[in-house]
């Protein structure tokens, strides 16, 4: 608390609204840590050519006791790679593909069902679960009535 005042205090005394803006002031002045070096971009750089996940990456880096760099960091660094026109996330497994391509799934090619009978009209005899065929189907889940 008296460094709090030490530091803040002006010449007509403490303002919290000063000592606010100079407590950001400094926050964004105070010089950022260097997460990764250049030897340690090339060590990643080599482990991703090899097929390694930027997970096993970042595990691997605590188990060696080298400057840890989390896996997401990682995959900035592949992202700013591959903005650079690099090559990096080609080594990725899965080249940074968030979703899987749906072939033939448009919207304009659903028909449904050919032929398909809508359930109000089935047949009362259905409903009854008297012939063999309907009861065969609700014989293994025991769970509807």
């Amino acid at each position: 608390m008296s460094r709090e005042l030490l530091r803040n205090t002006g010449q007509r005394g403490y303002r919290y609204k000063q000592a606010d803006i100079k407590a950001k002031r400094r926050h964004i002045e105070k010089p950022k840590a260097i997460k990764l070096t250049t030897e340690l971009t090339v060590d990643i750089s080599a482990m991703l050519m090899e097929g390694w996940s930027p997970e096993q990456i970042s595990g691997r880096l605590v188990q060696a006791g080298k400057p840890t760099v989390c896996h997401e960091t990682i995959y900035q660094h592949i992202l700013k790679d591959k903005q650079a026109d690099g090559k990096l996330y080609q080594h990725l497994r899965r080249h940074t593909k968030k979703y899987r391509k749906r072939y033939g799934s448009s919207t304009g090619s659903r028909m449904g069902i050919p032929n398909r009978v809508d359930i109000e009209a089935r047949p009362e005899v259905v409903n009854q679960r008297e012939r063999l065929g309907a009861a065969r189907l609700f014989q293994n889940d025991r769970q509807r009535p």
